[in-house]
């Protein structure tokens, strides 16, 4: 699934391109993919807009349309957009498309079709939206702030880190990567966490989603930036999907287990 990062990049490059652009037409191939609108009502309200601003919250991508209302993506698993050629071919997972007044086309791809789009008036309309914790990169996000988050919780401290409503945009890479470089162990409870070592995972979280973001994102699966490449990420990760192989830092196994449903990558070692 994209992450803060992956959605981060996505946004910075449909910002660019789609600034001032008009819709000129609609093509909804999944109709599965709108949910709070039947398509047809979808297509008729999204013709003739034009996109005055793109922002990401979470793992959200908000687009800001010219008469004050919300096209709102959410990438799920395999989600993707692109701005490509209108003469480009199609991808066999196109789900739906926005003919642009270029000669573009602003394209939403989903192998699995997790992925869900919405049109709203107001962002509020979105409760997952609404309910989101606060922003990691953001100044307001301070060590303090994520001790005061991190007390309250009897949970595993990767199972917090991944909740939306506790802190927005980490998901189970950027999890098990952070709880790595701080050398904690994801199983730990995360009201059990030192002050110290509760200030060395605030600055690992902050750490590795500004290096993912500078490397344009991790395309261990099938994520791809708003041009259809891949980021750069995967190569400077230490644990994720190396189970069994060396920890850089200490030589020991890394271990492979299941947290919640979701493979953990950690250093029995290194991570205490």
């Amino acid at each position: 699934m994209p992450e803060l990062p992956e959605v981060e990049v996505i946004k910075d490059g449909l910002r660019r391109k789609l600034r001032n652009r008009t819709i000129k037409g609609v093509d909804i191939l999944f109709k599965g993919s709108i949910k709070n609108l039947s398509p047809p009502v979808f297509g008729k309200r999204m013709l003739g807009r034009k996109f005055e601003d793109v922002s990401r919250r979470g793992k959200f991508l908000i687009f800001s349309l010219d008469n004050g209302s919300f096209l709102i993506i959410h990438l799920r698993m395999t989600g993707q957009l692109t701005y490509c050629p209108s003469n480009e071919e199609a991808d066999k997972y196109l789900c739906l498309k926005f003919i642009l007044d270029n000669g573009y086309q602003l394209r939403f791809m989903d192998m699995r079709r997790f992925g869900v789009v919405y049109l709203v008036k107001k962002l509020e309309e979105i409760t997952t939206l609404a309910n989101l914790g606060p922003e990691p990169l953001e100044s307001n996000f301070t060590a303090l702030s994520l001790e005061e988050i991190l007390k309250g919780q009897k949970k595993k401290v990767k199972i917090v880190l991944m909740d939306q409503n506790l802190i927005a945009g980490i998901g189970n890479i950027y999890a098990t990567e952070a709880l790595y470089q701080a050398k904690i162990n994801p199983e730990r409870k995360a009201n059990q966490l030192t002050e110290a070592e509760v200030k060395e995972l605030h600055r690992a979280i902050r750490d590795i989603l500004q290096r993912s973001i500078s490397a344009r994102g991790t395309s261990t699966d099938n994520y791809r930036d708003a041009e259809g490449k891949k980021g750069n990420f995967q190569y400077q990760l230490q644990v994720y999907q190396r189970g069994g192989e060396p920890c850089s830092r200490c030589g020991a196994k890394i271990s492979q287990i299941k947290i919640s449903g979701r493979s953990t990558y950690f250093c029995p070692s290194c991570q205490k």
